[in-house]
C-alpha cells in the first residue's frame, strides 16, 4: 500500500523520521509559478527553512529524516510563504511539538509534570535525591516543604498528570475514562 502524505501541517512529529504533508492554495498555485517555504523556529534554535516541491497546483512539503533530527525536542512555530521571486506571502502560521528521537535521545521522556509528581512523591515518602529536593516548580522550591505542602502539590499535579494521560488517550482515538456509558431498556 503506497504512502498518501495528509493534507494538512502535522501537530508533532519526531525527530529522525520522514515527514511530509501537501498544502493547498487557491490564491497562490504552483502552477502560477509560486514557491512555497516552510520556516520553522524555536526558542534559541537557528531557523530551519523546508521548500516544498510542486505538485500541481498543489505543494508537497517533506522533511527527510537527516533534516528532521536536527529539530531539537521543543515546541516549533512554523510560517508557510510562498513567493514567485517578486512577491512575498504569508500563507499560514502553526505549532508542531517535536519530540526527542528515541534511539538517540538521552533526556528523561517524562513531561515536566511527571518528573515534578515524581520528584514530590519521592520527596514525601523520603527518598527525594538531592536535585529532586531541591527542583524549582513553579516558583516553589521543594526543599524544605512541609508533608502538608507536599501533599498539596502532590494533589495539584497528580491531577495535571491525570489530563495529559487523558489528552494522550483521546489523541489516540481511546476512552479517556471520564465518560460513563448506560443503556436504558423498557421493563418486562
Amino acid at each position: 500500500m503506497a504512502y498518501t502524505a495528509p493534507t494538512r501541517e502535522p501537530d508533532t512529529f519526531i525527530a529522525g523520521d520522514s515527514v511530509s504533508w501537501k498544502r493547498s492554495s487557491a490564491d497562490f498555485p504552483s502552477t502560477d509559478g509560486w514557491t512555497l517555504s516552510y520556516i520553522f523556529t524555536a526558542n534559541g534554535q537557528s531557523a530551519i527553512t523546508v521548500t516544498c516541491t510542486a505538485s500541481a497546483p498543489d505543494y508537497l512539503a517533506s522533511i527527510s529524516p537527516t533534516v528532521s533530527a536536527t529539530f531539537s525536542a521543543s515546541l516549533w512555530f512554523w510560517t508557510a510563504r510562498v513567493s514567485n521571486g517578486t512577491d512575498t506571502h504569508t500563507v499560514a502560521t502553526g505549532r508542531v511539538n517535536v519530540t526527542a528521537n528515541p534511539a538517540t535521545s538521552t533526556a528523561d521522556p517524562r513531561s515536566l509534570v511527571k518528573r515534578t509528581l515524581d520528584a514530590i512523591q519521592a520527596a514525601i515518602l523520603g527518598a527525594a535525591s538531592k536535585d529532586e529536593l531541591s527542583l524549582s516548580v513553579d516558583g516553589l522550591a521543594l526543599s524544605y516543604r512541609s508533608l502538608d505542602e507536599l501533599s498539596r502539590l502532590e494533589i495539584r499535579y497528580q491531577a495535571r498528570y491525570n489530563r495529559e494521560l487523558s489528552a494522550e488517550r483521546a489523541a489516540r482515538g481511546l476512552s479517556d475514562g471520564s465518560n460513563i456509558n448506560t443503556r436504558f431498556t423498557r421493563p418486562s
